[in-house]
């Protein structure tokens, strides 16, 4: 099992960041550019893990979430999240509901409105039945 989990996390950042297409001489940056390119991957997968399934049980991709970090501020949110362990500090960024990253939780409405007790006779029904109530006279 534990693998597989490489071999995965490897082709996230293949694919994800792109990492065996960079054409990089330089020894001392290749080893730069991998160990920011794995913290990143290290937070967005925290993010993705921690984030509310929608009604298909799914979790948002790692490309959207990349999308989401262009802006500074969700960015910082994320690293912040993964560094107190705390998921709130994205749960509350409104851009990610925006995107459509994040799906609202749907508020379960149990209240039924009840049905309106009409009485039998008098003004009172007359009032609640409008002209309805009224029979025609021929």
């Amino acid at each position: 099992m534990q693998r597989w989990q490489v071999e995965v996390s490897h082709w996230y950042l293949d694919m994800c960041f792109m990492q065996d297409r960079l054409p990089l001489r330089n020894r001392d940056y290749i080893n730069n550019h991998t160990y920011f390119t794995k913290m990143a991957f290290n937070i967005l997968s925290y993010v993705k893990n921690h984030c509310p399934k929608d009604r298909q049980q799914r979790t948002p991709s790692m490309e959207s979430l990349q999308y989401a970090c262009r802006d500074a501020e969700t960015a910082i949110r994320f690293c912040m999240a993964y560094v107190t362990q705390d998921n709130r500090y994205f749960l509350e960024d409104e851009r990610l509901y925006l995107l459509k990253i994040l799906k609202r939780p749907e508020i379960k409405d149990d209240y039924v409105e009840p049905k309106p007790v009409i009485p039998e006779s008098g003004i009172a029904r007359l009032a609640m039945l409008g002209r309805k109530g009224i029979k025609a006279r021929s």
